[in-house]
């Protein structure tokens, strides 16, 4: 059962680190050898069926009728909160994913990759659910900066809404440098590997910072980038000359 501190497990972040991550640590050693029934978790039942896949066996209670005489309840603590962040926990959960996948270990690149991160429309399959996706938060002139830099750098622009898991982690695990509005896209941080800068484009309204304590966890380089209001167009010329100073710096690093 999930033990998340907060919010809903339909909900990506909470689902990551309030459920996800938390039972991959807790079951590690038995993951392969029994069989889990989890509960219906809306839009996130997608990314359950992908750990099928991976060779758990699974099924997800979607009419909530788990037999309780047949089945042995499996609690855990949620890790949605940064008070709750623990770096050791965050390598466990990666690297277990990372063997089921059979993916190697990510490694710096020559060149530096950037990827900007867009908000879609978020699709709840007609479940009544609080607003989310561009309805929440938007940057209506973020395609501009991919435009500046598309000539410049490596640089890679996404919308996440329907992307799988698997995907979702092969693109933050080979980033160098994210760009990104504060929102759950940001809970990917976890494949990124150390010292990958984050930038994330914040807004007054928004507490705690989850993100920036994420990143400080995971020994990523965070940078925090202003926008005057959740809807508002951002300065990027500015945040392009950012984007390219930390390029530059990469490569310093790199070649010494």
């Amino acid at each position: 059962m999930p033990a998340n501190l907060g919010g809903n497990v339909d909900h990506f972040y909470h689902f990551l680190f309030g459920l996800l991550l938390p039972f991959l640590v807790s079951q590690k050693e038995l993951l392969l050898k029994k069989s889990y029934q989890f509960p219906d978790v809306g839009p996130m039942n997608r990314h359950l069926a992908w750990l099928s896949e991976l060779g758990i066996d699974l099924e997800v209670d979607a009419n909530q009728e788990i037999d309780k005489q047949a089945w042995s309840e499996i609690t855990f603590k949620g890790w949605d909160h940064p008070r709750a962040y623990q770096s050791g926990e965050f390598e466990l959960a990666r690297n277990t994913l990372f063997d089921l996948m059979r993916f190697p270990k990510p490694r710096p690149n020559l060149e530096p990759r950037v990827l900007i991160v867009a908000r879609g429309l978020a699709n709840y399959e007609g479940r009544a659910k609080t607003s989310n996706g561009t309805s929440r938060r938007s940057i209506p002139n973020l395609p501009d900066l991919h435009s500046k830099l598309s000539s410049l750098v490596n640089v890679e622009f996404v919308v996440l809404e329907d992307v799988s898991l698997k995907d979702q982690i092969k693109l933050f695990s080979g980033a160098d440098l994210v760009v990104a509005q504060h929102g759950a896209s940001l809970s990917n941080l976890v494949w990124c590997k150390p010292s990958t800068c984050i930038i994330e484009v914040t807004d007054p309204q928004i507490r705690p910072p989850f993100f920036k304590a994420l990143a400080q966890r995971l020994s990523l380089n965070y940078v925090s980038f202003p926008q005057a209001s959740k809807h508002a167009e951002i300065d990027t010329d500015s945040l392009a000359s950012i984007v390219m100073q930390k390029c530059r710096e990469y490569l310093e690093v790199r070649t010494l």
